[in-house]
């Protein structure tokens, strides 16, 4: 099967709104009273509500979506944690997220990334020094570099985590030019990085669609599709 084969459905795949929920109690050791209170607090862009009964629990959950993300920020620590929890709502597996946000490391990535906060581009040069912060790999940075609306040559940067990497060389799907994903690891990802964004906005213009929108079908999809076959 080919993801061309689903068209229509990636064509109104509502990337912008594409949300998770986060829970305040699930961040609290990690981030301070002020930057949480700023993201569960009331505004205009984030949703609160108890998770129960207010009366017996203080708990909060915000939606974060992507379109949120993509706007400037001037505090870059506040937009790194945002992303964060879109991209890892329970903190994901082991204490990558804990490491990530020490005070040493968070002001290593802090200053790394608003040297980019007014730029257009980046070079996949400069992506291997940022992962030499080394506390985080090329599926947590490829969002913040997305989410920043950043170009590696002319195409913008777009998510690349293990999800969507298994998509790619499950071998489900025989789109050409596929094939050359095959040897794709997450280890491996970011030599793979370049030819990966050109991959899917061939795919999105064959398709009418956005880059954003391939990503999403993959990483929604992608491991979860079975080609029919016909039962005698």
């Amino acid at each position: 099967m080919k993801i061309a084969n689903y068209k229509r459905l990636i064509q109104v795949l509502p990337y912008m709104e594409h949300a998770f929920e986060v829970k305040r109690s699930q961040w609290e050791q990690l981030v301070s009273k002020e930057i949480l209170d700023q993201i569960f607090g009331e505004s205009d862009d984030l949703t609160q509500k108890s998770v129960s009964n207010p009366a017996k629990s203080k708990d909060q959950t915000a939606m974060i979506s992507r379109f949120e993300l993509f706007h400037k920020y001037q505090n870059v620590e506040l937009f790194i944690l945002k992303v964060l929890m879109w991209g890892y709502p329970t903190k994901g597996r082991g204490k990558n997220i804990e490491n990530l946000l020490n005070s040493s490391n968070l002001s290593k990535l802090v200053n790394a990334l608003t040297t980019f906060n007014t730029k257009e581009f980046i070079t996949i040069s400069e992506i291997k020094e940022l992962l030499k912060i080394g506390v985080f790999g090329l599926s947590t940075l490829s969002k913040f570099l997305y989410f920043m609306r950043l170009k590696i040559g002319s195409n913008r940067a777009l998510i690349l985590d293990q999800r969507v990497i298994s998509a790619l060389n499950s071998g489900k799907f025989c789109d050409p030019g596929i094939e050359k994903f095959k040897p794709i690891k997450y280890e491996n990802a970011l030599s793979h990085y370049d030819d990966y964004m050109i991959f899917i906005n061939k795919i999105s213009k064959d398709l009418q669609a956005e880059p954003d929108q391939v990503e999403m079908f993959l990483f929604e999809y992608g491991r979860n599709l079975k080609r029919m076959v016909p039962i005698n």
